[in-house]
């Protein structure tokens, strides 16, 4: 793995057509800041305001509603760089040049940049601050900010009916897109830089995608999935959901995902967790090999990653034999699944990883099931797969396999903001240090999803997705609650503050 910040450059080291992911992770306009002259200052700006759907369009897109802004360079100086490398690497008292193009300049000592900072750049102090990657949420979703209801609750079974009622289908569309916006503005203001979708309503996050790419709002680079490809037995999804029964229905859904623009696919190959059912059925797998290998082959034709929900072993064997590239929640890995992992002769890349979302399963398996609104089947379940999950990270890890990071944001009781809890949940029950998960939150993350070129790590000439920080993640996670500073392409964003769930984080907090 390459260094951070190669030896020579100044800095010390001391110990503390189908579009891909990549084709739109590349370099582009220009650097904006919120005011020619904002200082930072805790009142100074809020989350980004990003786009609205046009009620007026059968097929919304966003508006242009940019914030008053300037195109301005940044000098943030004298803040210290965590690597996020796998190590406990900290590069102090460092200075970061960030061009008009949103790109890293120059890294190096303060002291001996100070003198080559051009007047026009915007000085941003970060003395006693700690500058890192931004985070790679590789498993979130735009339709929910994770407080409404409760599993299988009525609030929930409620809001199911009305979405897929003749008026709810009649709004859905205006409303899907605006909503999915402002979840995203939630996701960037945790300090979330890039997002991967795990299954949309529609194509509401294609159409953000473009807009962020063009420049036409503030978001956090997304790679869209489009609706999730499974099977009617999927008793949670199936109204959402893209056909994938028989063996020509499966294709023809991913060809359908295709055609609109998404840059990755996701499929549901079990049952949900939450579902009240024998537990002999959520092992059970619900597309048949040649099925998932069918979609995998479509989309690798077009270099496109597939991901697919996985909550038993079996599944995952069968996933990965498949071709799967991101095995999605996890469970116990026999030695077969491992080997395939680390080396897949028919995944895209000839590796697969592991994305587990430790925390939501957490939620499921230990919060009171009044609240979850769970049967007690449902308990069980939840807890059999939580333990799954907890297993799989372990041997993952001491197998050497790629571990991402993924939070479910968007289910119940996920909020958008929360990505410091699945790495903490990460450390406390999938046995992986601070270190270890801050890599897989940033630099992994990138490389899971093909972008590590542009994104993932403070290096020159690689995009400016950043994060800084009051105190030291390596010691305490939880300092990317609250964010200084967020850098999305060169964007700034001072003091983001996400719309925080008051009641749902004391509730969190106890897990």
């Amino acid at each position: 793995m390459e260094s951070m910040l190669a030896p020579g450059r100044g800095a010390r080291k001391e110990q503390g057509g189908s579009r891909s992911a990549a084709d739109d992770a590349m370099p582009g306009a220009g650097t904006i800041v919120w005011g020619p002259d904002a200082p930072l200052d805790p009142d100074a700006a809020t989350t980004a305001g990003l786009l609205a759907a046009d009620p007026d369009s059968a097929h919304p897109r966003p508006r242009r509603t940019p914030p008053a802004a300037a195109v301005v360079p940044l000098a943030i100086e004298h803040v210290a760089i965590v690597a996020c490398d796998g190590s406990r690497c900290i590069f102090p008292d460092s200075t970061v040049l960030v061009n008009a193009q949103g790109v890293i300049e120059r890294i190096g000592e303060s002291d001996a940049l100070d003198p080559y900072i051009p007047r026009e750049y915007r000085r941003i102090p970060g003395r006693g601050r700690f500058l890192m990657p931004g985070l790679v949420n590789l498993h979130a979703h735009g339709f929910s900010d994770g407080a409404l209801g409760a599993f299988g609750g009525p609030k929930v079974r409620a809001f199911r009916t009305f979405r897929h009622s003749f008026l709810g289908r009649t709004a859905r569309a205006r409303r899907d897109l605006d909503f999915a916006r402002s979840m995203m503005a939630e996701q960037l203001a945790a300090g979330v830089t890039t997002v991967r979708t795990g299954g949309d309503m529609g194509y509401e996050m294609v159409a953000l995608r473009d807009a962020v790419n063009a420049r036409e709002m503030v978001g956090p680079r997304i790679v869209a999935s489009g609706p999730t490809i499974g099977t009617p037995h999927d008793r949670r999804t199936s109204r959402r959901m893209l056909d994938a029964s028989t063996l020509e229905a499966a294709r023809d859904s991913c060809r359908r995902n295709i055609e609109a623009g998404v840059n990755c696919l996701s499929l549901s190959i079990t049952a949900d967790a939450g579902d009240d059912i024998d537990v002999s059925e959520l092992s059970h797998v619900q597309m048949t090999e040649r099925q998932i290998r069918a979609v995998c082959a479509e989309a690798h034709r077009r270099g496109l990653l597939v991901a697919a929900r996985c909550l038993s072993s079996q599944a995952v064997h069968t996933a990965l034999l498949a071709g799967v590239d991101i095995v999605e929640h996890g469970a116990a890995l026999d030695r077969e699944s491992l080997r395939l992992l680390r080396r897949n002769p028919l995944s895209l890349r000839g590796w697969s990883a592991l994305v587990p979302m430790l925390f939501e399963a957490q939620t499921r398996a230990t919060l009171p099931q009044s609240e979850l609104g769970q049967s007690d089947a449902a308990r069980a379940n939840a807890r059999l797969v939580c333990d799954g999950v907890a297993k799989g990270v372990r041997q993952a890890d001491l197998a050497d396999v790629a571990i991402g990071v993924g939070t479910d944001s968007g289910v119940t009781f996920m909020p958008q903001y929360a990505m410091w809890r699945e790495l903490d949940a990460l450390v406390r029950f999938g046995g992986l240090t601070r270190a270890q998960a801050l890599h897989c939150a940033t630099l992994q993350g990138a490389r899971i999803l093909d972008i590590e070129r542009v994104t993932g790590s403070i290096e020159e000439g690689k995009y400016a997705d950043l994060v800084m920080l009051e105190g030291n993640p390596l010691r305490h996670l939880r300092e990317l609650e609250s964010p200084t500073l967020v850098v999305a392409r060169g964007v700034a964003l001072w003091k983001p503050r996400p719309r925080r769930l008051p009641e749902l984080d004391r509730m969190l907090d106890v897990i």
